[in-house]
């Protein structure tokens, strides 16, 4: 791993999603004038040391997400949910301030995914899913400083969820086999294609098919940076190596 990779950017991508909820929920009980402070302070609270460029990530709209083509109940639990009052205002000061990125059919997750891992900007958010992607990263909740996710760290991360699914998100994985089985079963192996090869033979153990297995890979992955093509929009979408082949 090059030098330069590992020198930390100064450059951030914040997850404007959780930023943008956190600030609208807020106004709705405390009201709208006190909103640009408040917003301002978030940013403040979220931007890492000697930071010099601020991007907000933002993410398509959740029908419009490419995961709903791999997985119609991508999210699907959070339909009935009415987003707060204030989310369009607390967008359009953001807008004011800040740059925000925003990508068709991807979501704020995947543009933090390739900011890190093409190793240009250190990407914030407390969602503990950005962690299958390799590059600078920091959880300003838990994190006095941002770190340095290796490749081999992101891969285990993306492996472990390809078990254990993330029902947050309303994806299952391999049922009834958690971080348990995953530890047991699957740590075990360094190299990541037999770590992948091993949870795919689980997934056919237990009657799954290709298709199932894939659309929870598809639906757990953070893009990285070679996965998406900004010339023509394409997504690389993640499929099982061949069996000795890198990933």
């Amino acid at each position: 791993m090059s030098s330069k990779m590992k020198m930390m950017p100064n450059k951030a991508v914040l997850d404007g999603d959780i930023l943008a909820y956190k600030a609208a929920y807020w106004a709705d009980y405390e009201g709208i004038e006190d909103l640009p402070s408040r917003i301002t302070h978030d940013i403040k609270e979220w931007t890492p040391p000697d930071t010099k460029d601020i991007i907000i990530a933002k993410s398509c709209s959740r029908s419009d997400n490419f995961r709903r083509k791999v997985w119609s109940k991508y999210k699907a639990n959070r339909e009935e949910k009415a987003p707060p009052a204030s989310l369009d205002y607390v967008w359009e000061l953001l807008g004011d301030k800040y740059t925000i990125c925003s990508i068709p059919h991807i979501e704020a997750d995947d543009i933090l995914g390739m900011a890190a891992s093409s190793g240009k900007a250190v990407s914030v958010t407390i969602d503990k899913d950005l962690r299958n992607v390799p590059g600078w990263q920091w959880n300003p909740n838990y994190e006095d400083f941002p770190i340095y996710v290796s490749e081999e760290q992101a891969d285990i991360f993306f492996t472990k969820q390809l078990v254990t699914g993330d029902p947050t998100d309303g994806i299952p994985g391999l049922p009834n086999k958690g971080e348990a089985f995953f530890d047991k079963h699957i740590q075990p192996f360094s190299w990541i294609n037999d770590r992948v090869w091993e949870i795919w033979w689980a997934y056919e153990e237990m009657g799954y098919d290709m298709d199932y297995f894939l659309s929870q890979a598809r639906s757990v992955r953070i893009l990285r940076h070679e996965e998406y093509d900004k010339e023509t929009g394409d997504i690389t979408l993640w499929n099982l190596p061949d069996r000795y082949e890198d990933v």
